[in-house]
């Protein structure tokens, strides 16, 4: 899918434009009449040296060529307008003098960029420095009797962009170069750990994609892990690797290989395949590994395009379906591009998109803020997460965070890009999940975690401020007879009672909690000054009785308790003080025991 920006002809997008300058291969970008909107980095050392970048009227031809008219005037190839003519992608070989005498050969691949309404509106130009392979194929030419058959070969192979096509181009023609009976194009896994074979002619079309060879199979791993071209003889004499059973199966008893190589990296070979013993000359060989190289620089070329093309279309299809909120603002602060997700937050129309300010969608409140970090970024500064608010169209403030880079060029901050996510629903989940993770479903209390934060916090600032607390440390003598006689229901309604008259007797600012089945567990946070534990203990008893008391209750809440004072600053650990009320509770149960036992024995029979 095209691109979409608000400075149709004279602007990228900052993204395609890292993805140009991470290409290996001079990539320049044109208008349909034929003006330079971009180069990336490699493309620099090929722009003429008359060429001012400031200069917005500089044409194709007086920029790569330094010419006065353009190339058609001069019935000089253009790939331009072939492209313009046609709407399909167009190459070019250019022969360029220097300085020096010095010949240089281009290979131009222009690739039309089309608009919703189907208009070209950029032109990508791929350009590839082949002078070496025209001076090694002029060379072979001299002396080759297979000159003219490598001629045409590499000049087919060369002019084909398509993958597939291209596969089968340099498979037939290496066949034909060298009168072979098999020829087999092999290329790297994405891992490199196996050779795949990619095209064939000889070989059954089953075989393409999905025969495979690992090292130490077949002359191609062994071709490929010694980087130099080899040959066999004869198959039923060969001892150096295993023998693939695809080549004994068919009887074949010679063949050829040679790497393809690249910048110094083996992308795959080049294998033909003989059913008659045959020796390979060395000018054959010599033949063979330039067609290799020329099909590899091809199939770099091809690939390069290819890439660019899906990088288009997965950073289009990755920007326009994210959930995210995605802008693109220029160095003044005008907003550049913006993604669905964008548009549908704030409300904004493409028409009134691009008569806005970055800063026009930023709340009143958090513009301050944002025109610091905005002066960070034109500082070269790094921004790691941005908090704001944006402004929707109807009014609405939308809680936003992400993050912003910055593209800068020569000290300047030409564009920043920001990705941010509406936080509002995530804020609402999240305090809802916290709610969850630190509370009793049942008795609507804190668990033991929820006590566990909240206490130590007070502990903290207890020991700061020096105000004393009180820890209470309760538990249900009578859980298990409740359960066994009248049901986990019932059972859990003493839970929920005793909750409800902890509520009753403490302030809202205690910490309350059930830490455990039967157990609960009370931070006195504020303490008047007549309490002290007893004071404490009384009361809880007190309330206690009045519960049991009521009308129509099927059973007694028996709670045994024990509470401890925790002076400020004294430092002091929430488990030890924890530790400490539960010793006295179980004190407090042990005597109540013992109480009802002494009452049991004086009571007649």
């Amino acid at each position: 899918m095209p691109f979409t920006t608000h400075n149709k002809h004279s602007q990228i997008p900052g993204y395609l434009q890292s993805v140009l300058d991470a290409v290996s291969a001079p990539v320049i970008i044109l208008t349909p009449d034929f003006k330079l909107i971009s180069a990336n980095k490699t493309a620099s050392p090929l722009l003429a040296a008359s060429f001012n970048e400031k200069d917005q009227t500089c044409l194709c031809h007086k920029i790569l060529f330094d010419f006065d008219l353009p190339c058609s005037a001069q019935d000089l190839p253009c790939p331009l307008q072939d492209v313009l003519a046609t709407k399909e992608e167009a190459t070019a070989v250019r022969k360029i003098d220097t300085a020096h005498d010095k010949t240089r050969w281009l290979e131009i691949k222009a690739q039309p960029l089309f608009d919703e309404a189907g208009d070209i509106v950029q032109i990508i130009e791929t350009i590839s420095d082949i002078t070496h392979h025209k001076e090694m194929t002029t060379a072979l030419m001299r002396f080759s009797r297979g000159q003219e058959d490598f001629f045409l070969a590499s000049q087919k192979i060369s002019t084909n962009s398509d993958l597939r096509k291209l596969y089968r181009h340099i498979v037939s023609h290496a066949k034909e170069l060298l009168q072979i009976d098999f020829s087999t194009l092999m290329l790297f896994s994405e891992d490199k750990r196996c050779l795949v074979l990619r095209d064939t002619v000889g070989f059954p079309e089953t075989t393409i994609n999905t025969f495979v060879v690992m090292e130490g199979q077949g002359l191609a791993t062994y071709v490929a892990k010694t980087k130099k071209p080899d040959t066999v003889l004869d198959f039923q004499t060969e001892t150096r690797f295993e023998v693939p059973q695809l080549v004994t199966e068919r009887n074949i008893r010679s063949a050829i290989c040679v790497p393809m190589n690249i910048a110094g990296e083996i992308m795959g070979v080049l294998v033909g395949h003989t059913l008659q013993q045959r020796t390979f000359s060395d000018q054959e060989i010599t033949l063979y590994y330039n067609l290799a190289n020329q099909a590899a620089m091809a199939l770099h070329s091809a690939q390069t395009l290819k890439d660019l093309r899906e990088s288009e279309d997965r950073y289009h299809d990755l920007f326009e379906n994210s959930l995210d909120i995605i802008q693109m603002v220029d160095g003044d602060g005008r907003i550049l591009y913006t993604n669905k997700a964008w548009k549908n937050a704030l409300g904004y129309s493409d028409d009134e998109i691009s008569q806005m300010s970055a800063f026009d969608i930023i709340h009143p409140d958090s513009r301050s803020h944002c025109q610091v970090l905005f002066g960070q970024l034109c500082r070269g500064e790094k921004v790691d997460l941005m908090v704001t608010n944006f402004v929707a169209k109807n009014g609405r403030s939308i809680p936003v965070e992400g993050h912003i880079n910055a593209n800068i060029k020569d000290g300047k901050l030409v564009s920043t890009r920001g990705i941010f996510r509406d936080v509002t629903d995530r804020k609402v989940f999240e305090d809802k999940l916290h709610a969850i993770s630190i509370t009793d479903e049942l008795t609507g209390l804190l668990n033991r975690r929820g006590f566990f934060t909240l206490a130590e916090k007070q502990l903290a600032i207890s020991g700061r401020t020096g105000s004393n607390l009180y820890l209470l440390y309760a538990d249900l003598d009578n859980m298990k007879l409740i359960n066994d006689q009248q049901g986990h229901k019932v059972g859990d309604q003493a839970l929920k009672d005793t909750a409800r008259l902890l509520r009753e007797i403490f302030r809202d600012g205690d910490i309350l909690a059930r830490v455990g089945g039967d157990e609960f567990t009370v931070l006195l946070t504020t303490i008047a000054e007549d309490q002290n534990e007893q004071s404490v203990l009384t009361r809880f008893d007190r309330k206690l009785a009045e519960l049991n008391n009521q009308k129509n209750r099927s059973f007694e809440l028996l709670i045994s308790t024990g509470i401890v004072k925790q002076k400020g600053k004294s430092p002091c650990l929430l488990e030890d003080l924890m530790s400490r009320a539960d010793h006295l509770m179980y004190e407090n149960k042990r005597q109540r025991k013992q109480m009802q036992q002494d009452t049991s024995s004086i009571l007649p029979s």
